[in-house]
């Protein structure tokens, strides 16, 4: 996947970029909301990295890191699809959050998947993560209504999911210009 907006580069990350990724992967308040491994040492996060950067390079993956010029500040990516669904997850470094970043990413992210033929968009987040919340509204999405229990690092959370379709022309209503 690989496409720009207003502010933003979502491309393929390169092993260049692992150090930021590695801290983006272990950053203290993106593991509260975003489900990230407890790595028991730094070379079991260190290899994560180096995987995702080359997973992200993959046409039959969904995955792509978020640029601001040439630095990267985070990743949007394939957490589960169907036949015609996909269900994205997304995740910024903390310096990054409150500039509507992650709104512009999935927005952007969203409406390349409904070009290249996707029906329907999903996300979900932890209902404690009103930011997260905030941007899938955002980007056009609304809340399904469905509810999950999640056990994460200790603690049982709830996770709301939010859904956006296709319209009958191919594209996206309800999607925001981000």
């Amino acid at each position: 996947m690989e496409l720009k907006t207003k502010r933003l580069t979502l491309k393929p990350m390169d092993l260049a970029d692992r150090d930021i990724l590695l801290e983006l992967l272990t950053d203290e308040t993106v593991g509260k909301t975003y489900m990230v491994p407890d790595f028991p040492t730094l070379q079991a996060a260190e290899q994560l990295a180096e995987r995702l950067c080359r997973l992200s390079g993959q046409e039959d993956r969904h995955m792509a890191g978020i640029y601001l010029g040439e630095t990267l500040i985070g990743l949007i990516h394939e957490t589960e699809s169907g036949e015609d669904w996909m269900e994205l997850g997304y995740a910024l470094l903390p310096r990054y959050h409150g500039f509507g970043y992650a709104t512009e990413a999935l927005t952007g992210t969203i409406r390349w998947l409904f070009d290249h033929g996707w029906q329907q968009v999903r996300a979900a987040a932890f209902a404690n993560n009103p930011a997260s919340l905030r941007v899938m509204e955002k980007s056009g999405m609304r809340a399904t209504g469905g509810q999950e229990e999640i056990a994460y690092r200790g603690s049982v959370h709830r996770c709301l999911g939010f859904v956006v379709e296709r319209d009958s022309e191919g594209c996206c209503s309800g999607v925001n210009d981000g």
